[in-house]
C-alpha cells in the first residue's frame, strides 16, 4: 500500500534526525514485522531475525496475499510490570492484521537459544493460526507456515563439537 503523505513525511523527518529506514521494504507488496512488549531485561532480538528472513524469502518468492502487512506482538511481562492479553486486530485500511500473545516470561528469561527459537516458533506459528482464514486463506498461511520453517532452520544454533 502506498505510503500516504503524512507517513512518507515522519519517515523522512526521522531519517533527518538519524534513524535508519528501510525504504525498499516500505514499497513491498507484503511485510511481515514485530512490535514487541517486553520489560527491558528481555531480548527480542531473535523474533526481529526470524521476522527478517521471512521477509527475504517472501521478497525472493514474490509472496502475495490479501493482507499487505502482519505485525506479530510477542508479550514477555511480568505481571508486576503490565498485563496485556492475547488479541488478533485486523486494520481494513491498510490491510493488516496484528496477533499479539503471551509468552511466560519466566520461561523465557531461563531459556537458552535452542529453548528460545522453540518458543518463537511456537508463537509464530499459533499467531498464524490466530489469523481468521478469511484474511488468510490456507493456502497462503501453508506458504507462511513453510517459510517460518526455514527461517528456524537458519537460525539454529551450530551444535558444538566435543573436542578430543
Amino acid at each position: 500500500m502506498p505510503l500516504t503523505a503524512k507517513e512518507l513525511e515522519m519517515y523522512r523527518r526521522y531519517e533527518r534526525n538519524g534513524g535508519n529506514v528501510d525504504w525498499k521494504a516500505l514499497n513491498r507488496k507484503f511485510r511481515f514485522g514485530i512490535f514487541g512488549f517486553a520489560d527491558s531485561a528481555i531480548d527480542l532480538s531473535l523474533f526481529f531475525e526470524m521476522s527478517a528472513i521471512v521477509e527475504e524469502i517472501a521478497e525472493k518468492d514474490q509472496f502475495d496475499c490479501q493482507l499487505s502487512v502482519i505485525v506479530l506482538c510477542p508479550i514477555i511481562l511480568t505481571g508486576e510490570i503490565m498485563t496485556r492479553a492475547d488479541f488478533v486486530r485486523y486494520r481494513r485500511v491498510y490491510k493488516k492484521i496484528e496477533v499479539g500473545k503471551n509468552i511466560d516470561h519466566g520461561t523465557w528469561k531461563k531459556a537458552r537459544r535452542p529453548k528460545r527459537i522453540k518458543l518463537a516458533e511456537e508463537f509464530f506459528k499459533f499467531a498464524l493460526a490466530s489469523i481468521p482464514d478469511r484474511h488468510l486463506p490456507i493456502e497462503r498461511r501453508n506458504i507462511l507456515l513453510g517459510m517460518i520453517e526455514q527461517a528456524v532452520a537458519k537460525v539454529k544454533p551450530v551444535a558444538r563439537r566435543s573436542e578430543k
